[in-house]
C-alpha cells in the first residue's frame, strides 16, 4: 500500500482546488455570455413588440376612418334610394296617367 505524504495531499488538494476554480471561471464566462445573449434578444423581442403595437394602433385609426367613411356612404346611399324611389314612383304615375288619356281621351271632360 502506497502512503502518502503530506506534501503529496497538499498537491492534490491544490490540484483539486484549481480545477474547481477553472470550472467555475468558465460557468461564470458561459453565464455572461448567455445573460449577453439574453439580454439583446429581450431588447430585439421588445422592439418588435413596440412596432407591432403601433401598427396596431395604426390600424385601429385606419379602421376608425374606414368606419366614418362608411357612414357618409350609407347615408348617400339612403338619400340615393330615396330619390329614386321618388322617381320611379312619379315615372309610373305619368306611366298610369298616359295610359289612362291614351284608352280614355275624353275622361277629364268637364260636364
Amino acid at each position: 500500500m502506497a502512503t502518502f505524504t503530506e506534501n503529496d495531499l497538499k498537491e492534490l488538494k491544490d490540484f483539486i482546488v484549481g480545477q474547481f476554480k477553472e470550472v467555475n471561471d468558465k460557468i461564470d464566462k458561459s453565464s455572461e455570455q448567455l445573460n449577453g445573449k439574453i439580454d439583446r434578444l429581450s431588447e430585439q423581442l421588445n422592439s418588435k413588440i413596440d412596432k407591432l403595437s403601433e401598427e396596431v394602433n395604426n390600424l385601429r385609426v385606419d379602421l376608425a376612418n374606414i368606419k366614418g367613411e362608411l357612414t357618409g356612404v350609407n347615408k348617400r346611399l339612403d338619400n340615393l334610394e330615396f330619390t329614386n324611389r321618388t322617381i320611379f314612383v312619379a315615372i309610373v304615375t305619368a306611366l298610369m296617367a298616359g295610359l289612362v288619356k291614351l284608352f280614355f281621351p275624353n275622361f277629364p271632360t268637364n260636364p
